[in-house]
């Protein structure tokens, strides 16, 4: 009757893993599905994270066999064919665990070292390679087609303003950012947090692209309602760039000198442009572009 009682718990273990596995998204956790071009390596390691589970479960059932036959050996009461049944389960649970994980071990050396497969990259490094397709061909199209601003309809630039505050302007013009103005953005912000002088509160984002719309100042710029020159770096630049905004303009009049002088570091390091407009040159501002807007 035990016996019969371990059998069904055992494989009550195992039943129970079965939906773990498919629950767990074996394939969901590849890049691969999502970019929809899994080869070899991805489907090795996919069947190498099975075989762990499953390994897993036969080791978790071994250990209750296990201590069935310890139970077994010690309220044998000197029944040596009980004795012996007690030893003989313990010692064949104990080859069932060695045997799973050497198993393991053989596996993941056979994929890893005898077919060259890097499953560690393959789960955390595929995922971002995906992305940065995806985004890449996002950011085609969006240049191929110009993005808008979120209230103009069209594509939106998809950026944003780094976490930087706003003020005086509609705060969805933050998603008008282009790629290379969020990075510059976002590695500002970084540089602020690293800063002894400044603080995020003190960064405060005047102006991205304009209130009227990123596409109607780009493509029908008119002097009346658009607040920047015409080809700023604000919709797009000289270079006539696209996917949005390469300029934003900071609030500076309640900095003082020695913090613009951090801020204008910070942005040549982020490989950005610094321009301070002092009172005498209003509105006072400091105007910071991306690379490859092709002016100002």
């Amino acid at each position: 009757m035990a016996k019969k009682i371990i059998f069904i718990f055992s494989f009550s273990l195992l039943f129970w893993a079965l939906p773990s596995v498919s629950q767990a998204g074996l394939l969901d956790g590849l890049a691969c599905v999502k970019c929809g071009n899994c080869g070899f390596a991805d489907i090795a390691t996919a069947f190498y994270d099975l075989i762990v589970i499953l390994l897993g479960a036969i080791g978790a059932v071994a250990l209750v066999y296990f201590v069935w036959g310890g139970t077994r050996w010690m309220i044998s009461g000197g029944n040596m064919e009980r004795v012996n049944e007690g030893k003989s389960i313990m010692i064949n649970t104990v080859f069932a665990i060695i045997l799973a994980f050497s198993s393991n071990i053989m596996i993941k050396f056979f994929i890893e070292d005898i077919l060259n497969v890097n499953m560690e990259e393959i789960r955390l490094g595929a995922a971002g390679v995906c992305d940065e397709a995806l985004n890449v061909t996002q950011n085609r199209a969006n240049n191929a087609v110009g993005c808008t601003s979120a209230w103009e309809g069209g594509i939106s630039c998809g950026g944003s303003c780094g976490g930087i505050n706003t003020s005086g302007i509609n705060t969805q013009q933050c998603s008008d950012a282009s790629p290379a103005l969020t990075d510059l953005l976002t590695c500002l912000t970084q540089g602020v947090n690293n800063s002894q002088v400044l603080d995020p509160s003190d960064l405060i984002i005047t102006s991205i692209s304009q209130d009227i719309g990123l596409a109607t100042c780009r493509d029908n710029w008119v002097d009346a309602t658009c607040v920047h020159v015409r080809n700023s770096c604000h919709y797009g630049g000289p270079a006539k760039n696209m996917d949005g905004s390469y300029a934003a303009d900071l609030r500076s009049t309640h900095l003082s000198d020695s913090q613009r002088d951090v801020i204008r570091t910070i942005i040549v390091s982020c490989h950005g442009n610094y321009l301070y407009h002092p009172p005498s040159d209003p509105p006072t501002h400091i105007h910071i572009s991306a690379a490859g807007c092709g002016g100002t």
